[in-house]
Formats: C-alpha cells, structure tokens, sequence
C-alpha cells in the first residue's frame, strides 16, 4: 500500500468517525450545566449591551423562563421580572395555549420588553406570549432563550448556548426535584361522569433483537414471528370501536400499529412521542450477558434497586412514569365527554411495565416485576375521576 493509499484511508476513517460521533450526538441529551447557564445569561447581557437595548421588563414563560430568567435580570444588577405560565389544550391540530394570567401592566414597564424562556420548539408558545403583549402596547419585545435548537421556526434575538441537537436537559431537570406531577392532579379531581375512556396499551411485536438486549431508543425491525403477532393483534380489534391509534415514533412500535391500523383504516394514526421506551442510555443496545460483564456492581445493584441505581446516561423510571401521566391528560383532554371512546396505543415493555405500577398504586421500585409480552394488551378505563386497570386484559 502507498502513502496516498494510506492517507486516503485515514481519511476515510476519521470521515466515518465524525459521522458515528454525530449521530451520537444526535441522540444523546444535551445537558446543560448551571455554570454553563450562568455564563448564557452574561452572554446574552453583553450582546443586548452593546445593542443598546436595555428591558424595562423581563417576561418569562414558566419555569424555565423563570429561572433563566432571573439569572438575566442578576447579571444586569436589577430590572423588573414578571413570570406567567400557560395552559394548554391538545386536539387533532396539535396544541393551542393561552395565558395562565393577563394583566393590564404599566405602560412604563411595556417600553423595552424581553421575552424569556428556556428553549423553543415549534415557536408556539413564544407567539402566543408575543400576540399579548402587542394586545397590550408594548412598544418593542425582544425574545431570548438559554438554548436554540438550529432548526428552530422562528427568530430569536439573543441565545446562550446553541446546537443541532433537540434533546435538552436544562439544569434544573438534572434534580431529584424537578417533578411534573402538577401537570396529571387534574386526573383525580375532574367531575364524575357517564361517559368512559378506554385506552388498549400494546407493546410491539417480536423484532429479530431478542429478549435479552436492551434495546431503549435503538430500534430493530420485526421478525417474521413479530409479524404473525402484529397482525394477530391487529385482527382482534375489528370488532372494537377504535378511532384513533396513538405510537410511538420507534420503528417497532409504528410497524406494529401500522398493521394493527390495516385492519381498522377508519381510525386516525398519530404519532406521539410521550410513548416511547425509557432510555437505556450507555446500556442501550447491548445485551445482558454484555452489561454484567461491563457494569457488574451497577448491574447488581441496578437488579436490586432499579430507581437508585440508573445506566449512566439513562432516563429514570420517574421521568418515565411522568411522560405516561401526560399522554393520558393529554387523552382526557381531548375525548372526557364523547361516547364510547376506545383507542389504541401501542407502546413498549418498560414503559408499559412503569403504567402498571401506576395503576395498581404499586412502588415504582417493582416495575420489573409485571411481564408484558409482545403484542400484550393492557385495558385501561377513565372513569371520570381516575385510570383503573380493567380486569378484561
């Protein structure tokens, strides 16, 4: 082999390197240390400076606006902070959000004000904030955030920290404290009711991985086995009323509930990201036998304490639990009072696994203890005040 062969395959490795490194990336949560956010706010301070744009109000939006915005309002000696957060409603067309609070704020406050929040995904929520403020005459609104996503919709005028990467974990998430739980006590507290709702959770079909890998995020196609089971499956509801499917954007789970959603076309097919399987983080694709080899004391202690003793990188069973509490708000919100819903969503082991310690007020310690096999049906009903686990399963 010569030098320019050699050099070229260099190259090529280092290429094929840089790739895997940002895919990686890609679908490794950022985050975001306190010093990291600290240094943001001075960032942004410096640049509003030396624009000569100095708020007479900072606005945040909920809890990251709260926080990120305080550290602006530091770093700036002292200028007035309001925090508002919102409500929100989801229906067919995604979601609509309006003020928590509206108030009719002194016109001296409304000259320069700065728009504050944590992050922002589909610019929604910044437009809604924005409209209210034009309501109310506000004379000039800037927007700020700690973090901006490259590929987000709408333009922001000052940032701290920016990336490609759209998984973000703002330091305040890293906290045992930082519960969500305010966002699912409306499901024990909404008046009794006639009307049921009535959720299939199913996990995927058999894929060619096996039982024994710890798959999380990663995805691998369906066996012809796994097949059989998703049409199977798929077969048993016709004669259901289903009138929407909900999946997760894993490829196992959307093949499954695409067969599933052959033998009912009626039905709407959504995608939701809340279903997806707990994160495995550095464990994820690697097999059992792999992971006590390379993490034997984890492992072991992992297998006696799943909740204290994580996979690094991994996502905890709680912020699991908390996603499935906000798809099913999501549920009521959006069908408490129509007849004879039935819906479908199909779903995976772990998560499935943490739902039925939600439901049967078990420790979530013990999720590990429910086997859920492929192409399983979970019965859940809303009966106009709490999810109970139906004893048709």
């Amino acid at each position: 082999m010569n030098l320019v062969e050699v050099l070229g395959l260099i190259a090529t490795i280092i290429s094929i390197s840089s790739f895997i490194y940002y895919l990686i990336r890609r679908k490794t949560p950022t985050k975001i240390k306190w010093r990291e956010a600290e240094k943001a706010a001075t960032i942004i301070v410096d640049k509003m400076i030396t624009n000569n744009y100095k708020p007479t109000l900072i606005f945040g939006i909920g809890r990251g606006g709260a926080i990120f915005g305080s550290l602006i309002s530091g770093s700036f000696g002292h200028i007035p902070l309001l925090v508002v957060d919102r409500n929100y409603k989801w229906s067919e067309n995604g979601r609509t959000e309006e003020l928590n609070l509206q108030l009719n704020l002194p016109i001296t406050f409304l000259h320069k004000v700065l728009l504050v929040a944590g992050e922002s995904h589909s610019g929604s929520t910044m437009r809604c904030f924005v409209n209210y403020l034009e309501k109310i005459k506000a004379t000039s609104i800037k927007k700020a955030v700690l973090f901006l996503e490259d590929d987000c919709p709408i333009k922001i005028d000052y940032f701290g920290l920016r990336s490609a990467n759209n998984k973000i974990l703002m330091p305040w998430m890293s906290s045992s404290r930082y519960l969500r739980s305010d966002r699912v006590s409306t499901l024990s507290i909404r008046p009794k009711d006639n009307y049921k709702i009535t959720v299939f959770f199913v996990r995927h079909a058999q894929t060619y991985s096996g039982e024994d890998i710890f798959t999380g995020r990663n995805d691998y196609g369906l066996s012809i086995k796994g097949i059989t089971e998703a049409l199977e499956c798929g077969h048993s509801f016709i004669s259901h009323n289903i009138k929407n499917i909900y999946s997760s954007p894993l490829g196992r789970a959307m093949k499954t509930a695409k067969i599933i959603n052959d033998f009912i076309p009626e039905a709407n097919f959504n995608e939701n990201e809340k279903l997806q399987e707990i994160n495995y983080g550095d464990w994820e694709g690697l097999s059992r036998k792999n992971i006590k080899k390379t993490f034997p004391k984890l492992y072991a202690s992992w297998e006696n304490d799943p909740i204290s003793n994580i996979p690094p990188n991994s996502e905890t069973p709680e912020q699991t639990l908390n996603r499935i509490k906000f798809f099913l708000e999501m549920i009521v919100d959006n069908f408490f009072g129509s007849e004879n819903v039935e819906i479908i969503a199909v779903s995976h082991k772990t998560l499935i696994r943490i739902l039925h310690t939600f439901l049967l007020n078990d420790s979530l310690s013990n999720y590990r203890k429910y086997n859920i096999s492929n192409c399983q049906r979970t019965k859940i009903q809303y009966d106009g005040k709490k999810w109970i686990l139906s004893d048709e399963n």
